[in-house]
C-alpha cells in the first residue's frame, strides 16, 4: 500500500496538485500552505512514513493559470444529498470517494472500533455495526471560475453537513481512515482527460447547491437558542427530578447521568444554568468525590453540541457550581464522555426496567421533549386505566403498559422491532399527512424504511414483514406512538409539498425542490442567442407558431399556481402533417427548464384515470405527450383532462376509505399528426396551433439540425432559471400572455439586449376556429343524411310543367337540383329526427347521438340551437311536450347550401 500511495502521490504533485502526506490520525507530516505546495524531494521523503495523502483546496491547482479554484467537497451525512439535486448530480459526474463510516441507524460519524477496520459500535446510538452494513461519508472534487470564488466562496463555507473546503486539505484514495477502514473511489481520476474528470462548475450551478442547502443552513442556525430563548424550570421541578434521579446516582453511573441528562436538557432547551442546579443538588446530597469541575464538562460539552453559546452562561454556572466547568476553556474529547447508549440504559442498571421507564417518563413530562438518545417513548393511551403505549428503542420492542405507582408495567407485546426515527410530511397546500419511518429489529440486518406513506400503509408493511405481534392493537398504538415522536420533538416535521415545481404559499410565488438562482449573464447571453438562433433560423417558416409555443412555455410551470389564483391557461395543442417541427418544439420548451426524457409521454402512459392522474401529480413542469389519440378518444380521460386544466384537482380516489384528491399539477403539451378532440369543451381548454404539409422540414434540415443543434438544447435552462428567478422575486402578473412576453423580454434585458420583434408575434388562423369547423361538421354531416335518404327512398322524379300545354315528364333522380331533394326529403320526413310542417323545420333530440360520432359532445340539443342561431323550443309531438330545434325552411335550405363567393 505505501508503494501505491507514494505513486499515486507522486503523480497528482506531478500534474500540479497540492498534495500533503498525512498520519494516521490524519495530521499532517510537514507544515502545509493553500497557496504553496511543499518541494517534491520533500514529499518523497514524507511519504516513506506516510498513513495517507491528502489534497489540498485553493489556487494550487493544475488548472491555476485559467484563474481556477480547486473546491473540495466534504459531504458529513450522506443524507445532505435529498436537499440539493444538483448537487447529488454533480458528486455524480465528477471525481469523487467514500471517506469514513457512518453509523447505519443514525448516520453518526463518531465510532468506537470493536474489530479494526471491520466492525464498529456507534457513540450515539449504540448501534453495532459492520464495515458492510456503514453508511459512509463523501468528498469530491470539482473547479469554479475566480469570478464566482470571489462572490459566492471567499474561503471555505459550511453549510449544514455538506461543507466546502478551499484552504483546507481532505484525504483521498488509497488512504486508510482511523478505524481502518480504506477510503474508496467512487468515481476516480480519468487522467486521458483535460480536466481529469472534475467538474467546472459554474456561477448557476453552485448558486443552485447553495440555495438548495442554505434552508438546511438555516434552520440548524435557528434551532440552537441564545439566551432568551432557553427556558428556566421552576424549583418544584428540579426537586422532583432530583429526587427521582437520586436513588440511582451512585459511583460508575455519576458522569453519565451529567452527560445524557445535560445533552436532554439541551434538546429540550433548558437552561444550562438550571441543570447544573440540579445535578448540583444530587452532587453534594449523595457525597459526590470526584471534582466537580469535571462533572460539569458533560453539561458544557451537550450544550455546545446542540449549538448553543455557553460562554454567556459562564458566570452563572461558575456562580451555581462553585468553579468554572471545563470545556469552557478547551474541548472535550467525545471518548470522554461517552459509553453507554442514553439515560434509560443508566436507570435500568440500577433500578431494572419498570422503574427506569417510570423516571424517564416523569423527566419526559417535565422536559417536554422526549429523550434525544436510545431511550423509550411513551404515549398515553387511556387515562382512566393508566395504559401506554411504548417504543423501547434500546430493546427495540413495541408494547402496551400499565402504569402503576413509580413502575411502568409490560402488558402485552404489540411489534417486534420499534420506530428509530420518524419524518412526518405535512403539505402546506392541503392533502393527507404521510410519514416516513424508520423501523429497527434487533435480529434484521438493515432496518426498514418505509414511506413517505399513510399510517395504514406502515402498518401493512410491518405485517407484511411478519413484525406484528396483536394486529388488533397495532394500529393504535403505532399512531399513539408516532404521536408521541411528533409531540414531544423526537419527529421532524416537513412542511414541504413532495412535488417539485412552483406554488402560491402566503401569498408568494414559492419553488419548491427547484434551485432558483440567477443564472450567470454568459450562460443567460449563450442561452437567449441560441433561443433567438432558433427562432430566426430553424423555425423561421412557423416563427409565429414557434413564438407562441415559447411565451407559453415561458409560463408553464406557474400554471398551477395561476390556478391557485383563481386563473385558468390553456394547454398546448400542436397538430398537423408530420415532420413539421411539432415534437421538437415541444423539446425546446421542456430544455428551457432543465427536463429531461422523463417529461415526454406517450398516450399509452395516459390512457387510464390512473395513469393520467399520475402523470399530473408528479411536478407543476409542463409534460410532453405525443400522440395521445388513443387517450383522448375516451370519455373518462376527457373528463379528467378538462377538469384538471380548469381547476387543482385531477381525479379523487378511494385509499383504504379514506378519500384522496390527486392534484392537477402539471400542464400537457400534446402533439399530434393524426387526431384532434371533437369535443366542445375539451377544445375550448387547449389552445391548438395547427402545422400544414408545406411546412414541413426536408430530411437534409431534420439531420442537420439533430446533428448541429439539438445537442445545444441544453443551453436553454438558463432561460428557465431567469424566469424563475425574476418571477419568484417578483410575483405573477395578472395577465398571463402579457407577463410571459415581458419575462422573455426581461431576460434579453438582463444581457444588455432589445427582445427580438418575433417575440409578439401571433399565430393568425393557426389556431383552430372550434365553432366554424363546427358547423361545418354539422351542415356536412345533415346534407350526406338528406342526400342518403333521398337516394334509398326516392325511385322516379316526375316534373308537372306549365306553358301552352300542360306536361308532365319524368327525369333522372339524380338530376334534381339539391334545394329541391332537401324539401322532399324534409316533406316526407325521410329522416326520422327531421320533422316538415308547412314552412317550419323540427329537429329532434336524435340528431345529438347521431351526431356524437361525428363531432362529439358540444352539449345537447340546446348547444347546437346556439351554435347554428336557430331555436330552441317545446313543442307538443304527437301526445308528448318535448324540447326541439326549430327554424324556417328557407334558413334550414340556406345553411345547407350556402352562397359561395
Amino acid at each position: 500500500m505505501s508503494r501505491v500511495l507514494a505513486e499515486f502521490a507522486l503523480k497528482l504533485y506531478d500534474i500540479g496538485f497540492n498534495i500533503v502526506p498525512v498520519d494516521v490520525d490524519k495530521k499532517p507530516l510537514c507544515s502545509w500552505s493553500s497557496s504553496k505546495r511543499i518541494s517534491r524531494e520533500k514529499l518523497e521523503e514524507l511519504l516513506q512514513r506516510a498513513s495517507g495523502i491528502a489534497v489540498v483546496g485553493g489556487f494550487e491547482n493544475p488548472w491555476r493559470d485559467a484563474n481556477a479554484v480547486l473546491i473540495l467537497i466534504d459531504v458529513d451525512n450522506p443524507q445532505a444529498l435529498e436537499k440539493s439535486q444538483t448537487l447529488r448530480d454533480v458528486i455524480s459526474k465528477t471525481v469523487s470517494w467514500c471517506t469514513g463510516v457512518r453509523c447505519p441507524s443514525c448516520f453518526e460519524k463518531h465510532v468506537s472500533v470493536l474489530e479494526y477496520g471491520k466492525k464498529f459500535k456507534c457513540s450515539r446510538c449504540g448501534k453495532e455495526f459492520t464495515v458492510g452494513e456503514a453508511k459512509r461519508g463523501l468528498g469530491a472534487l470539482v473547479t469554479v471560475d475566480y469570478t464566482t470564488y470571489e462572490k459566492l466562496f471567499k474561503g471555505s463555507l459550511r453549510l449544514g453537513d455538506v461543507e466546502f473546503l478551499v484552504n483546507n486539505y481532505q484525504l483521498i484514495p488509497p488512504s486508510v481512515h482511523g478505524t481502518g477502514v480504506a477510503y474508496e473511489w467512487v468515481k476516480p481520476f480519468n487522467f486521458s482527460l483535460p480536466n481529469l474528470g472534475i467538474c467546472a462548475l459554474t456561477e448557476v450551478e453552485v448558486e443552485a447547491i447553495l440555495n438548495e442547502l442554505k434552508p438546511r443552513a438555516r434552520e440548524d442556525r435557528e434551532r440552537p437558542g441564545g439566551v432568551k430563548e432557553l427556558r428556566e424550570l421552576s424549583d418544584t421541578d428540579i426537586i422532583k427530578l432530583k429526587e427521582l434521579l437520586k436513588t440511582c446516582y451512585i459511583p460508575g453511573k455519576r458522569q453519565f447521568i451529567w452527560l445524557y441528562l445535560s445533552g436532554w436538557g439541551a434538546k429540550a432547551r433548558i437552561s444550562p444554568v438550571a441543570i447544573a442546579k440540579l445535578l448540583k443538588m444530587l452532587y453534594e446530597e449523595t457525597g459526590d468525590s470526584d471534582h466537580i469541575k469535571t462533572r460539569a464538562s458533560a453539561i458544557v460539552y451537550s450544550y455546545k453540541k446542540y449549538g448553543v453559546d455557553v460562554e454567556s452562561y459562564g458566570e452563572e454556572l461558575e456562580k451555581v457550581l462553585g468553579v468554572r466547568p471545563y470545556g469552557l476553556e478547551k474541548e472535550i474529547r467525545d471518548e470522554e464522555v461517552k459509553g453507554k447508549s442514553g439515560l434509560q440504559e443508566v436507570l435500568e442498571e440500577v433500578l431494572g426496567e419498570e422503574q427506569a421507564l417510570n423516571i424517564i417518563k416523569e423527566i419526559e413530562d417535565v422536559f417536554g421533549v422526549a429523550s434525544p438518545y436510545r431511550d423509550s417513548v411513551v404515549e398515553i393511551l387511556d387515562y382512566e386505566k393508566q395504559l401506554y403505549a411504548v417504543a423501547n428503542l434500546r430493546k427495540l420492542v413495541v408494547v402496551r403498559a400499565r402504569r402503576s405507582g413509580n413502575r411502568m408495567i409490560y402488558r402485552e407485546r404489540v411489534a417486534i422491532g420499534a420506530p428509530t426515527n420518524v419524518v412526518v410530511y405535512v403539505n402546506p397546500i392541503g392533502g393527507v399527512t404521510k410519514y416516513q419511518i424508520t423501523w429497527e429489529t434487533a435480529t434484521r440486518p438493515k432496518p426498514l424504511t418505509i414511506g413517505p406513506a399513510l399510517l395504514e400503509e406502515v402498518v401493512d408493511r410491518i405485517k407484511a414483514e411478519g413484525l406484528v405481534v396483536s394486529s388488533r392493537l397495532v394500529g393504535d398504538v403505532l399512531a399513539a406512538l408516532v404521536e408521541g415522536f411528533v409531540r414531544k420533538g423526537r419527529a421532524e416535521v416537513r412542511y414541504e409539498i413532495e412535488a417539485p415545481g412552483f406554488y402560491i404559499i402566503n401569498n408568494k410565488l414559492t419553488p419548491i425542490r427547484f434551485g432558483v438562482s440567477k443564472p450567470g449573464f454568459q450562460e443567460l447571453r449563450e442561452a437567449l442567442e441560441l433561443l433567438n438562433e432558433l427562432a430566426e433560423v430553424w423555425f423561421r417558416h412557423i416563427q409565429a407558431k414557434f413564438a407562441t409555443a415559447i411565451r407559453w412555455g415561458a409560463i408553464a410551470p406557474f400554471i398551477y399556481a395561476y390556478k391557485q389564483c383563481g386563473r385558468w391557461v390553456k394547454w398546448l395543442y400542436l397538430y398537423g402533417a408530420s415532420k413539421t417541427g411539432k415534437t421538437t418544439l415541444g423539446e425546446i420548451i421542456l430544455r428551457m427548464w432543465g427536463l429531461d426524457t422523463r417529461f415526454i409521454k406517450s398516450g399509452a402512459n395516459i390512457d387510464t384515470v390512473a395513469r393520467l392522474g399520475h402523470v399530473l401529480s408528479q411536478s407543476t413542469f409542463p409534460v410532453l405527450v405525443n400522440e395521445p389519440g388513443c387517450a383522448l378518444v375516451k370519455e373518462d380521460i376527457v373528463e379528467v383532462v378538462k377538469n384538471s386544466v380548469e381547476n387543482l384537482v385531477a381525479r379523487g380516489k378511494y385509499v383504504r376509505g379514506s378519500y384522496i384528491d390527486i392534484p392537477a399539477l402539471a400542464p400537457l403539451i400534446f402533439t399530434s399528426n393524426r387526431y384532434i378532440p371533437r369535443d366542445d369543451a375539451l377544445l375550448r381548454r387547449l389552445k391548438i396551433l395547427r402545422f400544414t404539409y408545406g411546412e414541413r422540414i426536408s430530411e437534409e434540415r431534420a439531420r442537420e439540425f439533430d446533428e448541429n443543434v439539438k445537442p445545444r438544447l441544453g443551453k436553454l435552462k438558463a432561460i428557465g432559471f431567469f424566469i424563475a428567478w425574476y418571477a419568484t422575486e417578483n410575483g405573477l402578473e395578472e395577465e398571463y400572455e402579457a407577463y410571459s412576453v415581458k419575462l422573455l423580454e426581461e431576460a434579453f434585458r438582463a444581457i444588455g439586449l432589445e427582445a427580438p420583434h418575433w417575440i409578439r408575434l401571433g399565430e393568425e388562423g393557426s389556431e383552430l376556429d372550434i365553432y366554424e369547423d363546427m358547423r361545418e361538421r354539422i351542415r356536412a354531416f345533415i346534407l350526406k343524411r338528406i342526400n342518403e335518404e333521398y337516394s334509398r327512398f326516392v325511385g322516379k322524379v316526375i316534373v308537372e310543367r306549365y306553358d301552352k300545354e300542360y306536361t308532365l315528364y319524368t327525369i333522372q333522380k339524380s338530376e334534381l337540383p339539391l334545394v329541391d331533394r332537401v324539401k322532399i326529403v324534409v316533406e316526407k320526413q325521410l329522416i326520422p329526427w327531421l320533422i316538415g310542417r308547412g314552412n317550419e323545420v323540427i329537429i329532434t333530440t336524435e340528431l345529438v347521438s347521431e351526431l356524437q360520432e361525428v363531432v362529439g359532445d358540444i352539449g345537447g340539443l340546446k348547444s347546437i340551437a346556439e351554435l347554428l342561431d336557430w331555436i330552441y323550443i317545446k313543442k307538443k309531438i304527437g301526445k308528448r311536450s318535448v324540447w326541439v330545434i326549430t327554424t324556417s325552411l328557407e334558413n334550414f335550405i340556406e345553411f345547407l347550401t350556402p352562397s359561395i363567393e
